[in-house]
């Protein structure tokens, strides 16, 4: 693995993506980023030195499977699971599908942790993967729309190094990118724990449901869609973790 580490850089996951041009897998850090990027174009906030930006960038050689590739954002978020565990000795912190780590607070669950997937393409072949891990650390000031809905290691008691948090949190991501897939698929469902919850859409196509429809998480897919269920047997598959809610421990 290629490591770069960057005071200061755009994005880690579109240098991690130029960096696959000559190399296998990349690792790249940041002490901030001027462009960071969530899930569904959402800015990921952030002041300079206070967390953890990591990309992980990975050039595939061979034809890869959905399955394969949705293993991907499981093993980014058990990684930081793991890691989070590791270091606080403290039962916790929970994956939400699919792939965002929530801390129990004092006032709340709160999100730690997000994790952003992007995987480039020829034809119908996948050739890259970048998968971009956000850990707040050491961040304590939250503002505007995720002041309520943000926490890092920091507000919640702890204090470690950034490095410390980024040097367990490669060799977790390592570790497991060397299991095989039904592990890793087995374990991220064990830890999502979604299974019979209660589900409550906040978007989707309106044309399936209407907005107080009781739904039941019947099954998690091998390609990492969610299969639903309501109290007339009708099912929905759903493959953006955006749009749902539920209890998440």
């Amino acid at each position: 693995m290629i490591y770069y580490n960057f005071k200061e850089i755009t994005s880690t996951n579109d240098y991690a993506r130029e960096l696959l041009d000559e190399n296998e897998i990349v690792c790249v850090t940041a002490q901030y980023q001027t462009k960071g990027r969530g899930r569904n174009n959402n800015v990921w906030y952030g002041n300079f030195g206070n967390n953890l930006y990591i990309s992980f960038g990975l050039s595939h050689k061979n034809p890869c499977s959905i399955e394969k590739l949705s293993n991907l954002q499981a093993i980014g978020a058990l990684a930081v699971n793991q890691t989070l565990l590791e270091l606080t000795a403290k039962e916790m912190f929970f994956l939400k599908y699919p792939n965002d780590v929530f801390a129990i607070t004092d006032t709340g669950k709160k999100k730690i942790s997000g994790i952003l997937i992007e995987h480039g393409f020829s034809g119908s072949d996948c050739i890259y993967s970048i998968i971009g891990i956000g850990v707040n650390v050491n961040e304590t000031n939250f503002t505007g729309l995720i002041e309520n809905e943000a926490t890092s290691l920091k507000k919640i008691g702890f204090n470690f190094e950034i490095e410390e948090v980024e040097k367990l949190l490669i060799n977790k991501f390592s570790l497991l990118l060397e299991q095989n897939e039904t592990d890793i698929f087995n374990l991220w469902k064990s830890e999502l724990n979604i299974i019979g919850k209660n589900i409550h859409l906040i978007s989707a196509n309106k044309n399936e449901y209407t907005e107080n429809e009781n739904w039941i998480a019947i099954e998690l897919l091998k390609d990492g869609r969610l299969k639903i269920e309501n109290e007339k047997k009708k099912i929905l598959i759903i493959d953006n973790g955006d749009s749902v809610r539920y209890d998440i421990n």
